[in-house]
This record gives structure tokens, sequence and C-alpha cells, in this order.
């Protein structure tokens, strides 16, 4: 019998934005050009030194911007924003201003189309929390929806026999049953409905907590880094290729001198690992969090979480000095498929697709 997994959240599911986009938005919104040190302090929330710079020559190579003793847009530029923006690309705003402009972007949304009110703020929260967590994309806009969507999933995952298989009425009077079902799922407490959505957009971005500005932030940073293969902070970009899905090198063996891989750096770097993971959960595992959430949540709390591959390196490596247990997925069916294969790693000729917690 096949099963319905619990909804689970993931942050790669966001669309992409490059920094140079990023860029291109910001500019738009200036009435005159900036310098190259005052737009590297604009967007230092978002990028470092050397993607900013990355940005600024692919904007001129692209022929999008020019640069003389400012930065400026030139009109290939300007309708190049407008595409990515909407029709108010040109209006003048803050950093705030310029996040709530990149969200429908971010969403996946058509900004030309304009059929999603996202200045809403149960709107943006519904909708934030409709594409992390894999929700059909007629639902974004629909709050409601999108609650309902997320109980009867949950309902169908635990309890399936009963309720069936859909489709399934809208439940446009949600009480304390659908609050605790969505708090569930978000993994914290809430006291009422908006509460609990407002915890789920938080879990859609990787965030423990946050008002919506502090969401809508999380989202344009998660889609920066879909756009691009994170890089340790003291390696070159020829580490890059450690973006690569693990199963590129099945058999590869996990060496000692990997970063932070032995000495005091694994030992460090492996009580961090369980220090994320005894704060997370992966239903209906007990005592496992599966390594992509596990890497997820590294990555907001410390600044070397690196490739994706390059964390599983470490992990391994970790776990053959008997820093941390690793375990591998006897169920694949209660797995939901994306997170199954961003977890799954090669240790030798296994794979293992967890982190063991003290419970486990």
């Amino acid at each position: 019998m096949s099963l319905v997994v619990f909804p689970r959240p993931d942050p790669a599911r966001f669309a992409p934005l490059s920094s140079a986009d990023l860029m291109l938005a910001c500019l738009a919104g200036q009435k005159s050009g900036l310098s190259e040190k005052m737009l590297a302090r604009r967007l230092a929330p978002f990028l470092d030194a050397d993607q900013s710079a990355d940005a600024q020559s692919a904007l001129i190579t692209q022929g999008l911007a020019s640069a003389e003793k400012t930065i400026t847009l030139t009109p290939s530029g300007h309708a190049a924003a407008r595409a990515l923006l909407g029709a108010d690309a040109g209006a003048r705003r803050g950093m705030d201003g310029l996040v709530r402009q990149l969200l429908p972007a971010c969403l996946g949304l058509d900004p030309q189309a304009g059929d999603v009110r996202l200045s809403h703020p149960e709107v943006c929260m519904g909708a934030i929390v409709a594409v992390g967590f894999g929700l059909p994309k007629e639902l974004i806009g629909a709050p409601s929806a999108v609650r309902s969507e997320l109980v009867w999933r949950t309902l169908m995952a635990g309890i399936g026999e009963f309720v069936g298989k859909g489709p399934f009425p809208q439940i446009e009077k949600p009480g304390v049953t659908e609050r605790v079902i969505l708090a569930g799922l978000a993994g914290a407490p809430a006291k009422s409905l908006p509460e609990a959505m407002g915890a789920l957009a938080c879990a859609a971005v990787g965030l423990k907590a946050g008002n919506l500005d502090a969401v809508r932030r999380a989202v344009v940073v998660r889609s920066l880094r879909n756009a691009r293969p994170a890089a340790m902070p003291d390696e070159t970009a020829s580490r890059a290729v450690d973006a690569a899905p693990s199963h590129s090198a099945p058999d590869k063996a996990m060496h000692p001198s990997s970063p932070l891989g032995a000495g005091a750096g694994a030992t460090e770097f492996a009580a961090r690992v369980l220090e994320v993971a005894a704060k997370l959960t992966t239903p209906p595992f007990l005592g496992h969090v599966s390594i992509a959430q596990v890497y997820d949540a590294y990555g907001w709390e410390f600044p070397d979480a690196g490739a994706l591959q390059s964390f599983k390196e470490r992990l391994v490596a970790a776990a053959s000095a008997n820093r941390l247990q690793l375990a591998r997925l006897d169920m694949p069916e209660h797995m939901d498929a994306i997170l199954r294969m961003r977890s799954e790693t090669a240790w030798g000729r296994d794979r293992a697709h967890f982190v063991v917690t003290a419970g486990g």
C-alpha cells in the first residue's frame, strides 16, 4: 500500500534569484546612479563583497548597466527591471520595499499579472507557506485554501483509511483541531490560527521565529541561495563542484583532511550539528532528523555550512570518528521525495539519510 507523507517544508522550492537580478532591482529604484561602494553597502545584508562585484560585472557585461562615476541602469536595464518587478519597477523604496517587490519572482509568480495581492499580510503569509510546502500553485492567493490543503494532507497521511483520498471540501471555519494540526506541522505552539500560519511561514524558510518582514527577507535570501552553490568561507571557487548530487560519487570514502573533518574542528562541527538537529524533527521518524533539514537549519546559525555535498562529507567524516551517528532510511515511502533526494549521503558503499539525535 502506498503511504501519503506528511507535508514538509523545503526552502529549495523557492524560485532562484541571481545576485545580478537583486542588484538590478536595487538600481531600478534610484533616480541617480550609486557608487560602487554605496551599492555594495546597500546590498550587504544579502551579498558579500565578491558577490556584489560579480553582480556588477554581470550587469555591465550584459549591457544592463554602465559604470562611469556611478553605476546606472541602461535603457535595456530598465526594461529588464520592469520584466522582473512589474510596471512599478522604478518606484523609490527602501530595503523592505525592495524585498516586497522581489517577492513575486521568488515565489515563482508573474509580477506582471498582479493577480495575487501579496501586499495583504494574510495573503502574503499564505503564499509563502504554499510555495515552501509544495502546494499547488493555484492555491497561492487564497489563505483559506492553503490552510485546508495542509490540514487534509496531514489527515490523509495520519488517518488516510478513515478520511479517504478526497476530493475534500474547503474548511471555511477552522477551529481548534485545525489550529493544532497546523501548529504541529510547523513544530511550534500557536494560540491562534494567524500564529499557526506565521509559524508555518517561518518553517517554510527555515526560521525559528520572526515577523512577516523577517520571513519576506528570508525568502529572498533562500532564492539567492537557490541560484548559486554555496561556498565555504575559506574555499576557492573550484569547490563549487561540491554542489553535485551525492550519488555522483557513490563509493568515495571520506578523508579525514576534509574541511573541519578532523581534530578540534571536527569536534566543534559535530557539536554544532547535534545542537541544530536537537531542535528539529522529521515525522514520523523518532530520534532521526533528515540531513537536508539539518543542513538548511545549520546554514542559518553558522557561517561554515558550505555546499550541501561538502557538508555531507564533513558529516561522514565526523561519523567515522564517532563524534555523531548517521542512519539509513529503511522506509523511503515515509519521506518526501525531494527531502529524500537532498538528504541521501554516500558513506562508502552505503547510504545515510539521517543525523541521529539523543532520542534515537
